[in-house]
């Protein structure tokens, strides 16, 4: 080797132990997955989320109908509780108001079924404001539209949402939001993770009774 080829590999420079330490760190961020999108924890409308017919209250109050809030039929005191207002709303011009004051304590608005499959975890989920208080039910029925079972959620003032499987024989669901006090409602979803459902059903499934969820 001569002189000046010795100079020249003298003056290339060392990498130091710092720099070292931040290139290995760089390469292993990038190694590192990106986090999935249902591990959120505000869900968002995306292709596959079901919306309940009516879901925001556009078409007034087509698609539902008064409960008392536990999926039962709601009694004379709540027969007005439901109605449409266009104070407050975060899809569209309107939303659902509950009242549920004075003689009548506690009521709900119930959904007509949607289908869905036995095993799968589904989540529905809404928007609310008021002073009173807001729950959601998830109402499984088979193909006869009989209750099977039901799942509720816990009382929350604002974003009221509600987890769980199908349970074997389910053919679908009614989702329900119950309440006490004054509560308005809207943007009521339901989606199923990690399976592919069609952006909207519009219409009522045929294999429902029309008294499908009703218990007396």
């Amino acid at each position: 080797m001569s002189e000046s080829d010795a100079k020249k590999r003298d003056q290339i420079p060392v990498p130091r132990a710092g720099a070292l330490a931040a290139a290995a760190l760089l390469s292993a961020a990038l190694l590192v997955p990106p986090v999935a999108a249902h591990a959120q924890t505000d869900p968002t409308v995306v292709d596959g989320d079901t919306l309940l017919s009516n879901h925001s209250f556009e078409e007034d109050l087509a698609g539902w109908s008064v409960s008392d809030g536990n999926g039962g039929v709601a009694g004379e005191e709540c027969a007005d509780a439901l109605a449409v207002t266009t104070d407050w709303s975060t899809d569209g011009d309107q939303a659902l108001g509950i009242d549920a004051s004075g003689a009548c304590e506690q009521a709900g608005a119930l959904a007509e079924a949607v289908p869905v499959e036995t095993g799968v975890r589904y989540t529905a989920w809404a928007d609310t404001t008021g002073e009173g208080q807001a729950w959601l039910s998830l109402h499984w029925v088979d193909g006869d539209g009989d209750v099977l079972e039901t799942d509720r959620g816990p009382v929350h003032p604002q974003r009221i949402r509600v987890d769980a499987d199908a349970p074997e024989g389910a053919a679908g669901v009614q989702v329900e939001v119950g309440a006490t006090g004054a509560v308005d409602v809207d943007n009521v979803l339901i989606s199923a993770e990690y399976t592919s459902l069609a952006a909207q059903i519009n219409e009522r499934p045929q294999f429902f009774s029309s008294e499908a969820g009703g218990r007396g």
